[in-house]
């Protein structure tokens, strides 16, 4: 009895409300995402900090992906924002990939030792989190409650710290935040700049939205402690950057954003009292947070790169690797190669800086000028739709404070990942409040919403239904690879807090083993290297076994050890730390004057020589090695010449510094 429009039309229509069932699982999902992302840690030793909260980052971005994939095979219709500032994502994910793939060692720009922040695995995902938000928050609401999630998930750290801050840092420890400064967003100002988002977004809540009573109160409080926290922190870039996000405000407020009716605009008094709290702390800080920070104990250094040096790294790295840079997550390798003379002369000789000044500049270095360029433009574009959506007339107050909100939010977290390195949180916030941003200015009619249907379309029906296919399986195996990957990282740890709390190097390498099986990475062979070459010195000195037996034991020792050694060579060619590995296994030998032939060390590849060499490391195993061997007449010969000797250490020593 009914036609076949009308047919299509029922068809579409419960198709619609089947995935609009999923779309709400995939809000919440994004929704606890965001609520534990600055709060999440396992209460144990044994999982490094940053990877379990990397993981669970990475799950939740998979899973609110899969479930609007789902709902998109379902209903057959892509509501896609029209915007060059949201396409350049792709061009940016793009521009990293070929950067990763064409690394010296992949398994530090793909994964690394557990998934740290410029590693591919851990900025790809968290940069689909950007365009995945704009199509699961598809009203004002939405946006709204991720507020609100972000609210709750600020009131929870405002009450841990003030409970540690009032009963000493022995509380709430859990065993890992021992100090006055742990906390758990990462370093000590990180925590600040967080606390800074919370005063951006509370008192453009305060000075732009409708609220009630109960709401007005908590937003209140939120904006009250924020301050609180930051002038305890005191970390000086934040309030430089209230001040001038402040002063911005203030300005649209009584430029572009007077009332209906009024002759001229209201003063906004929260941004003036954040504006007059910002100029003092900059001129009166260090001041008022010494009397604070002896008081609470919360005194610390943090140490990174200048800008100058930033650029001199950058500059001799594009000279070497002009287009793809020297890989994500590999600053280190060029900071050794290229790092002023004058480093070594400092405290900090021994420091082998992760990243520069700033997380973005390290892409020059890292990603080359592709990369580079490509997270330019996605800045450029950003800066552009933000003075679009500054200027255009308000459709209504709220979607007004919606759009203003996650801007300045936005505008202020991105301004840290270009100044400084943020942590893991605040970089999945900077890019969650960009697609929030993009959200807002879609429902104040700043960008255009494309619609595309592919249910009576069947050519793109298949090659869409393919494509999503395609990516679903791409993102159950990933979330694989993340589980091996996070029992790797665990298993190394667990092995490293059992040989040195009991000292049981059996169980030890068992655990260390554990991880190689599941992903060899060139820092778990060099820690086994230590584990025989300890064992090696523990056989020595056991008085109890006999001649045969003990030197049986200690050529099985010392040739896993050489294996152990040379098989972190194979995984990265480039870290000088690897054939220091390799060189301390020979070291270890040279005393005693081994009748048996050893295999003959790898030969180092220039750029390790050359990176080594801007180690003092490096020359204090030279000579270590050269005294070790002017005792025996035999190797000393072979000593001086072969490469791997020359890139020896003191006697065999167990240390978990990295």
């Amino acid at each position: 009895f009914l036609n076949n429009d009308t047919m299509s039309f029922l068809s579409a229509h419960a198709a619609s409300e089947r995935s609009f069932g999923l779309d709400r699982i995939a809000f919440i999902i994004l929704q606890i995402v965001l609520f534990f992302t600055p709060i999440f840690f396992i209460p144990s030793v044994s999982v490094p900090f940053q990877t379990g909260r990397a993981t669970f980052i990475l799950y939740g971005v998979v899973a609110a992906f899969l479930v609007w994939a789902v709902a998109r095979l379902k209903d057959g219709v892509f509501e896609v924002p029209k915007s060059l500032f949201y396409a350049s994502s792709g061009v940016l994910a793009l521009a990293y990939t070929f950067a990763a793939l064409m690394s010296g060692n992949h398994s530090v720009s793909f994964s690394g030792m557990g998934f740290e922040m410029g590693t591919l695995a851990f900025f790809l995902p968290t940069l689909v989190l950007f365009p995945l938000i704009p199509l699961i928050v598809r009203t004002k609401e939405q946006i709204f409650y991720s507020y609100s999630t972000l609210l709750v998930s600020f009131f929870v750290i405002a009450l841990f710290h003030i409970i540690r801050f009032m009963f000493g840092a022995d509380t709430l420890s859990f065993g890992i935040f021992t100090t006055a400064t742990s906390n758990i967003i990462g370093k000590w100002n990180d925590l600040g700049i967080f606390f800074g988002l919370g005063a951006i977004v509370s008192f453009v809540t305060l000075e732009k939205a409708t609220l009630s009573k109960f709401i007005k109160g908590l937003v209140y409080a939120c904006f009250a402690l924020s301050l609180v926290m930051i002038a305890v922190i005191n970390f000086a870039p934040v309030w430089i950057a209230l001040a001038v996000l402040s002063l911005v405000f203030f300005v649209y407020k009584f430029s572009f954003d007077k009332e209906p009716g009024s002759i001229g605009a209201r003063i906004p008094h929260h941004a003036l009292t954040v504006l007059i709290l910002s100029i003092v702390f900059i001129f009166a800080g260090s001041k008022i947070s010494s009397v604070i920070a002896d008081g609470l104990g919360t005194s610390q250094l943090e140490v990174r790169p200048s800008w100058s040096a930033t650029l001199d790294i950058a500059k001799d790295s594009l000279s070497e690797n002009p287009i793809f840079g020297v890989g994500p997550n590999r600053f280190s390798s060029d900071w050794l190669m290229h790092k002023p003379d004058g480093i070594n002369n400092t405290l900090f000789w021994n420091t082998d800086f992760n990243y520069g000044i700033g997380f973005i500049p390290s892409f020059i270095t890292t990603t080359g000028l592709l990369g580079f360029l490509a997270v330019v433009l996605f800045i450029v574009l950003f800066g552009m739709l933000a003075v679009k959506a500054l200027l255009k007339p308000t459709a209504t107050p709220f979607s007004r404070y919606l759009v203003l909100s996650s801007l300045f939010g936005s505008v202020y977290l991105w301004i840290f990942a270009i100044i400084y390195v943020p942590s893991a949180a605040i970089w999945v916030l900077t890019l969650a409040l960009s697609g929030l941003f993009v959200a807002a200015a879609r429902e104040e009619n700043v960008l255009v919403t494309k619609s595309y249907s592919i249910a009576h379309r069947p050519a793109a029906s298949f090659i869409s239904v393919l494509l999503i296919i395609i990516a679903i399986i791409g993102a159950v195996s990933f979330a694989y690879f993340v589980t091996i990957k996070t029992l790797a990282t665990t298993y190394f740890q667990k092995g490293l807090i059992t040989i040195n709390q009991s000292g049981d190097l059996e169980k030890g390498e068992r655990d260390i083993l554990r991880a190689v099986s599941l992903s060899p990475v060139d820092s778990h062979y060099q820690s086994l290297s230590e584990i025989y070459l300890s064992r090696v010195n523990t056989l020595l000195q056991d008085k109890t076994i006999s001649q045969s037996e003990a030197q049986t034991k200690f050529q099985d020792l010392i040739g896993a050890a050489i294996k152990a050694s040379q098989a972190a060579v194979a995984l990265d060619s480039t870290n000088y730390r690897n054939y220091l590995s390799l060189g301390r296994v020979f070291e270890a030998v040279v005393p005693l004057k081994p009748s048996r032939r050893w295999p003959t060390p790898l030969k180092p590849r220039p750029r390790s020589i050359s990176t080594g060499r801007r180690s003092t490391r490096y020359f204090r195993q030279i000579l270590k090695c050269r005294r070790t061997a002017s005792t025996s007449a035999g190797p000393t010969r072979r000593c001086s010449r072969k490469p791997a000797c020359s890139t020896t250490s003191s006697t065999p020593r167990w240390q978990i510094g990295r």
